[in-house]
C-alpha cells in the first residue's frame, strides 16, 4: 500500500529505525499532567513530503496551526513497568527532536480511565493519538471518539486492533526465526532443543513457535526434540527444565519464549551446576538477562527494542500528521499495520543496546 511506501521512505529520510529494550531502576513517576517538551522549532521533513504519499497534501497544507505546531496525545496502559517506561523515553526523545508537543496519560490498568484520558486528549485537540492499550479488546469506544473527531490513533500492541489508523506490531514469528537462526549459527548440526513456550492458545506462542520451527527446518539436523507450556512464568520454567535435563541426556540448547522463562531455566542449571553445558536463548532483553549474558551465563536474547519503538511510534504519528487523514477523494484513509525490527543480542552486542545503557545506570544507583 501507498502508505505503507510513504513510512518507509520517511524513515529512511529521517532517521535509522531498531527497536525495544528495556529501563528500570529509573521508574518515573506515572504521568497525569501534559509533558513540558515542546521544542521552539518544528523539524522539517528536508521541506518535501515524499512522493509515494497517498495524498497531494503539502506539509503547509497538512500543518494543523498557522505556527505549524503538532501536538501528539499518549495512552499509556500503565508506567509501572520496564518495557512501557523505556518506550516512553524513546518516545519523548523523539518527540523532542521533531519540536512535538508531547502529552502523555497513564491509565494505570485501567480500560475505563483510558477512555476518559483519549476523551480528555481529543478535547484538547491532539493532532495524533498513541494508545497502548490497557485491553485491546476494549478500545473500540477509544477509536470511535477519535475517528469521528478525525484525528488519527497509533496502537502500539501484541494484538492487531481494527479501528486504529496504524497498528505497531511485534513480529512475533519473526523473533522465533531469530531464536532458531542463532542457533543453527553456533551448532550448525547435530544438535537437539528444548522449547518451553507460553500457553498453546496465545498468538505470541504459535507464531514464535511458527518461526523457530521454520528456521529449524533449514537447518542441517538440528532437531526439537521437547516442548512444553511454561505459562510465562520463571518457577514453571525452572521446573520443565530439570525434567528436560533428567529425560534428555543429549539436549543441550533450551529455547523460552520469554526472558522469565530463560531466566528460570537458568537458575534450574545452575542450581544442577551444569551451565557450562548448556546454551540458554530467550525473548525480551530484560534487565536481569541482560546482565546473565554480559556475564557470559546466558548466550542470548531477542531484543524487542521497546525505547526505538516509542521513538517509531512518534515518527509515524508525525509523518500521518504532516501528509494528512484522507486521500484524494476527501476519505478517511485505510489503517496500515508496521512490525517493529527485533535484534538479536548476544554478549558481542549488549554494551550497544539502549538496554544496556540503562543497566549502566541502574548499576550506579
Amino acid at each position: 500500500m501507498a502508505l505503507r511506501k510513504f513510512f518507509i521512505s520517511f524513515f529512511i529520510l529521517g532517521v535509522t529505525v531498531s527497536f525495544f529494550g528495556c529501563g528500570f531502576s529509573l521508574v518515573p513517576q506515572s504521568v497525569d499532567t501534559a509533558a513540558d517538551l515542546t521544542s521552539s522549532s518544528t523539524t522539517e521533513l528536508d521541506g518535501t513530503v515524499p512522493e509515494t504519499s497517498l495524498t497531494e497534501t503539502t506539509e503547509e497544507q497538512a500543518r494543523p496551526s498557522d505556527d505549524g505546531s503538532i501536538s501528539i496525545g499518549v495512552s499509556y496502559s500503565t508506567l509501572k513497568i520496564e518495557n512501557n517506561i523505556l518506550c516512553q523515553e524513546g518516545m519523548r526523545s523523539r518527540a523532542d527532536e521533531l519540536g512535538v508537543s508531547l502529552i502523555e496519560r497513564d491509565s494505570g490498568f485501567d480500560p475505563e480511565r483510558q477512555l476518559r484520558n483519549v476523551e480528555e486528549l481529543i478535547s484538547i485537540g491532539v493532532d495524533a493519538i498513541v494508545i497502548q492499550p490497557t485491553d485491546p479488546y476494549s478500545l473500540s469506544p477509544c477509536l470511535t471518539l477519535a475517528r469521528n473527531s478525525e484525528i488519527p490513533v497509533l496502537v502500539l500492541g501484541d494484538v492487531e486492533v481494527s479501528g486504529a489508523f496504524v497498528n505497531i506490531l511485534i513480529n512475533y514469528e519473526e523473533a522465533g526465526r531469530i531464536q532458531g537462526e542463532y542457533i543453527d549459527t553456533i551448532f550448525k548440526k547435530n544438535a537437539r532443543v528444548a522449547l518451553i513456550k507460553g500457553p498453546e492458545e496465545e498468538k505470541e506462542t504459535i507464531e514464535m513457535r511458527r518461526g523457530l520451527l521454520g528456521a529449524l527446518m533449514e537447518s542441517e539436523d538440528i532437531e526439537l526434540v521437547f516442548e512444553a507450556d511454561g505459562n510465562w512464568e520463571r518457577s514453571e520454567a525452572a521446573a520443565l527444565t530439570e525434567s528436560i535435563v533428567r529425560q534428555f541426556g543429549d539436549v543441550r540448547i533450551i529455547i523460552c519464549q520469554s526472558d522469565a522463562m530463560a531466566m528460570g531455566s537458568y537458575e534450574a542449571i545452575k542450581n544442577m551446576g551444569k551451565l557450562d553445558k548448556f546454551t540458554i536463548v530467550g525473548f525480551g532483553a530484560n534487565l536481569e538477562t541482560l546482565k546473565a549474558i554480559k556475564a557470559g551465563e546466558v548466550e542470548a536474547t531477542v531484543d524487542p527494542e521497546y525505547f526505538e519503538t516509542g521513538e517509531l511510534a512518534i515518527d509515524t504519528a508525525y509523518g500521518v500528521v504532516m501528509t494528512g487523514l484522507k486521500d484524494s477523494n476527501n476519505l478517511i484513509r485505510d489503517y496500515e499495520v508496521i512490525n517493529t525490527p527485533l535484534k538479536l543480542i548476544t554478549i558481542d552486542n549488549v554494551d550497544t543496546t539502549k538496554s544496556w545503557g540503562t543497566i549502566q545506570l541502574d548499576e550506579k544507583n
